[in-house]
Formats: structure tokens, sequence, C-alpha cells
């Protein structure tokens, strides 16, 4: 008999606590979901989310470049000089488009040094920028002796549509790449 007692008690202990166990488990679900929907609003407007997501794709900036250039505006109304229009360029999706002619520098620096990641495209006639042609447009880098292209800090540019003349460097006098 006494089992059965024992037997008896013990279903009747495990039932409230059953029952306890189901409501507190209820309960304890309304703050859990309570939590979780707070931390998916944090997560949202926090600044660790703008971290998280996929930067925007910088936009291509061109810039306008002349053998006869001034100023820094840099547009196809009034182009710079090819030094100023690669100088200004800052992201390496910038484009430098240059007229046909003749680049030169003061005497003493390069024709062109280049210090960033940039694309500089030669060979456009005139007020048509719509397009170059190298051949019926040549643009010339003249290094008058001097070094006529000089590349530095491990940048990445491209550079087409150029004839490159007169260099008169020991080393690299018609492209030298600092470090390369």
């Amino acid at each position: 008999m006494k089992t059965n007692n024992q037997y008896s008690l013990s279903a009747q202990h495990t039932s409230p606590s059953h029952a306890q166990a189901k409501r507190f488990g209820l309960l304890g679900l309304v703050p859990f979901l309570a939590l979780v929907g707070l931390l998916f609003l944090f997560w949202h407007i926090s600044p660790i989310a703008s971290l998280v997501q996929t930067p925007e794709t910088p936009q291509l900036v061109i810039r306008y470049a002349s053998p006869t250039g001034s100023g820094t505006a840099c547009t196809t109304a009034n182009p710079c000089a090819l030094q100023t229009a690669v100088t200004l360029s800052t992201s390496s999706t910038d484009e430098v488009h240059a007229l046909e002619g003749t680049y030169t520098s003061p005497v003493g620096l390069p024709t062109l040094q280049i210090t960033r990641t940039v694309t500089i495209i030669g060979g456009y006639f005139g007020s048509d920028w719509s397009g170059p042609d190298p051949d019926l447009h040549p643009s010339f880098l003249d290094g008058e002796g001097e070094r006529v292209v000089h590349i530095l800090n491990n940048s990445d540019p491209t550079l087409e549509g150029f004839h490159i003349l007169n260099g008169g460097e020991t080393v690299g006098g018609g492209i030298y790449i600092a470090n390369g």
C-alpha cells in the first residue's frame, strides 16, 4: 500500500508542477519574443547595421583637360591643365579626358605625375567629347628632356591614347614607376 500511496502522491506532485511549467513557458515566451523584436529593431536603426550593408559604388567623375587649359573647373566648357585634372581625381573610378595636342610641364618636373589610381584618356577633339580617336586626334606627352610620366604611391593608373616622347632621365625617362 505504501507503494501505491507514494505513486499517487508523486502523480499528484508532478501534475501541478507540469501545469506551472506550462504556464511559465507561456509567460516566458512573451518576454523572449519582445526581446527578439527589440533586438531586430535596434539592429536596423543602429550604426552597426549601416557598416554591414553593402557600400554604394562611387560615381564616375570625368574631368576634362587641354594643352592650354587653366583653372580648376575641368569641365567641357573650361578644361584645365592635364596635371590639375589628374591631381583633382580622388576616386579610382575617376577619368580624365584630354584633348588632342602636346602636353608639357615646367622645367625640372615630369610632364605628368600620377599619385592615384585614375584613368587618363587622350585623343579627344575640340568640343566633341563623345569619344576619343587618338589616331586622328593625337595627344602627346612631351618630356622636353625631362621625365615624361612619374607614377607614385603604389597607384594603378590607366593611360590610353597618348604618344610619349622626349623623355630624358637615366632611368624611366618615358614612364617611371616609383617602388614598382
